[in-house]
């Protein structure tokens, strides 16, 4: 990757082109182009090696000359090559058409993506030597990564001589005067962590080395794959081409060096440059580890992405088509989520609370975040995303799903690195939102909204105590990542359940909040205050119900559930005890007795109306019977 504008002047390195594909520019015009190799198979080169005005010479070689005896001099090393330019020199149009069809040729025949280079995948052995499998694409993987010793043998790559790696003595002597070692490892520590605030990558760092507690194991570079002791990524750092021209290389997944990072130990200058907290050391790691998750190039330049194959320092690391690339490959940062068993869990929410967005893009290190990218994402149409909410008391519950991305132009890389296809990362997937229950039921769905547009869910009424599901879908997809937001909040409205007590002789009254939203309501008692074990008295359409089925002077608990639409009733989380009074109950306290006695006869004797407890009007022979009966019998 040659790297754009640092400061006044013009960046003179060159960094990686591709997933393990190392680039290289001389400093003059004598520009040297690279073979590149796969070894997944009859070995294949990826671009031609030449000089900027040899391009039929000798120097070119065809496909007999790769296949034929001639190959013994470009024997592949592990792992896959490719080379760019300093655009300082930049081929003339004749060389980047010759060079396009040959490049061209080679992609077709060995069936390369550009931007997606492949994922890690079969068996890994973890850092606790545990043996599991990487899963298939879209999935989280663990990652463990670390940094080779001192006296490491490298091999010559990219055509350098074979040499020792000095990644910490060449570091630690360029961050001297910027804190040392500890400052140069949290760069790259942060790198690694910024990628796994975006993508479904868990970092583990290895080291322990018996004489570098900073370093792993000093296994065979090319073919020692990660273990207990190493990282499946390996960081190391010896001289690749002077100052300038190539930073460093990665390789793609794999076994062997699949994986493995090579920094330019003549570029050590460029790497402890300070500004913007080391960002040029930074973008060079964080855009070669993209090659270690198998992301290729992206063209065209733009200074916008961190995989365009020419840095740039115009931006912190990860952005927009970075993050969608990752999540490609590993889904996004808060995966495993695909289910209720699996759901990530998002806590608890208060009545009243304040809007909360998830998947909003983490501040760098320095400078902002793409204003368009997010940390929560869907792969395809059978993607979905469960989000776990309990709410601490009974509520009325708000979320939007909001698309995120924007309009921009994206293609594999060419030699000219200048075209691509124009795509919106705003409208990949028509986005649909839901609440469910912990069985699945679907309590509340919004799918209405337009692909691009937000979907959103108002006053769904939630039981208190009890965990729900927010579930992100897609009702229609593209083959692409689709970012978004999930927003969420609660209404203020306080819930309550009123049972009268004593106040009616024919049933209890019972009232209670208005729902916004409900379509019906159940009214539920019992004896005892357990919701779980009572019936179901009735279902009604207003806010208010008479329960005339109860027995005079019983105490009942009354509970009720709001239903909104079709879906299941939802509980108040509350209850209320209420009583009927017996009509022969006439001295306001509860309970019949002497007091009642007393009253009923002033009553009758004055021919008032509280002695009229028989339903006939007025005061006669039947009042006095209905009320003996009763006082006998205690109600």
């Amino acid at each position: 990757m040659t790297n754009g504008k640092n400061g006044s002047g013009a960046m003179k390195a060159a960094l990686v082109l591709a997933a393990g594909l190392a680039c290289s520019a001389s400093a003059g015009t004598d520009e040297q182009w690279g073979l590149g190799w796969n070894t997944g198979g009859p070995w294949r080169p990826t671009l031609v090696s030449t000089k900027p005005l040899e391009i039929d010479g000798p120097f070119v070689k065809t496909w007999d000359d790769i296949t034929g005896d001639n190959a013994q001099a470009f024997a592949p090393p592990p792992g896959l090559f490719a080379v760019c330019w300093d655009p300082r020199t930049p081929p003339t149009e004749a060389q980047l058409a010759k060079l396009e069809a040959v490049m061209r040729t080679a992609v077709d025949e060995m069936g390369v993506k550009y931007e997606i280079g492949g994922r890690w995948s079969g068996n890994y052995v973890g850092a606790d030597g545990v043996t599991r499998n990487y899963g298939a694409t879209g999935t989280p993987i663990a990652m463990t990564w670390s940094l080779v010793p001192d006296g490491l043998s490298i091999s010559g790559y990219n055509g350098e001589p074979t040499s020792n790696s000095t990644l910490f003595a060449t570091m630690d002597a360029a961050y001297a005067a910027q804190g040392g070692r500890a400052t140069w490892i949290s760069r790259i520590q942060s790198c690694f962590d910024r990628w796994a605030q975006y993508i479904g990558v868990t970092y583990v760092r290895i080291a322990g080395n018996a004489t570098n507690a900073d370093a792993d194991d000093g296994s065979n570079f090319d073919s020692s794959s990660g273990s207990a002791t190493r990282g499946q990524v390996r960081i190391a750092m010896h001289p690749i081409d002077g100052s300038s021209g190539v930073l460093a290389y990665n390789f793609y997944p794999g076994t062997g060096a699949g994986g493995n990072m090579v920094l330019d130990a003549n570029d050590s200058a460029n790497f402890s440059g300070s500004s913007n907290s080391n960002r040029f050391f930074r973008n060079t790691i964080a855009h070669e580890h993209g090659h270690g998750l198998g992301l290729a190039h992206v063209c065209p330049i733009g200074n916008s992405k961190l995989m365009e194959p020419f840095l740039s320092t115009a931006f912190d690391t990860v952005r927009q088509d970075d993050a969608r690339s990752g999540m490609f490959n590993y889904g996004d940062s808060s995966e495993p989520d695909g289910t209720i068993a699996t759901s990530r869990n998002r806590g608890s929410v208060a009545r009243g609370a304040a809007a909360v967005t998830l998947g909003v893009a983490p501040a760098p290190l320095t400078g902002t975040s793409d204003a368009n990218a997010a940390t929560l994402s869907l792969n395809t149409t059978t993607d979905s995303d469960f989000h776990k909410f309990t709410p601490t008391q009974t509520l009325l519950f708000n979320a939007t799903v909001t698309p995120k991305g924007s309009t921009y132009t994206e293609g594999p890389q060419t030699s000219a690195c200048n075209t691509g296809t124009s795509i919106n990362t705003l409208s990949q997937h028509n986005l649909a939102i839901q609440v469910q229950d912990g069985a699945g039921n679907v309590i509340a769905t919004a799918s209405s909204g337009a692909v691009g547009a937000a979907d959103a869910l108002s006053n769904v009424f939630l039981t208190g105590g009890v965990s729900y599901y927010v579930r992100v879908y897609a009702t229609s997809s593209t083959a692409e990542v689709q970012l978004y937001n999930l927003s969420y909040s609660s209404n203020s409205t306080a819930f309550s359940i009123s049972a009268s007590d004593g106040t009616s002789t024919s049933g209890v009254n019972v009232s209670w909040t208005a729902v916004t939203g409900a379509t019906s309501y159940q009214v539920l008692r019992n004896t005892v205050n357990s919701e779980g074990t009572a019936t179901v008295l009735a279902t009604v359409g207003t806010n208010s119900y008479v329960d005339n089925s109860a027995v005079a002077d019983g105490d009942y608990y009354y509970f009720v559930r709001a239903i909104q639409g079709s879906a299941p009733a939802q509980s108040f989380g509350v209850s209320d005890i209420g009583w009927e009074r017996c009509p022969t109950d006439l001295d306001g306290v509860r309970g019949v007795d002497f007091g009642d006695f007393l009253a009923f006869f002033n009553c009758y004797d004055a021919e008032q109306s509280c002695a009229d407890i028989d339903g006939n009007p007025g005061v006669d022979f039947g009042d006095f019977l209905v009320f003996f009966n009763g006082y006998d019998a205690g109600c």
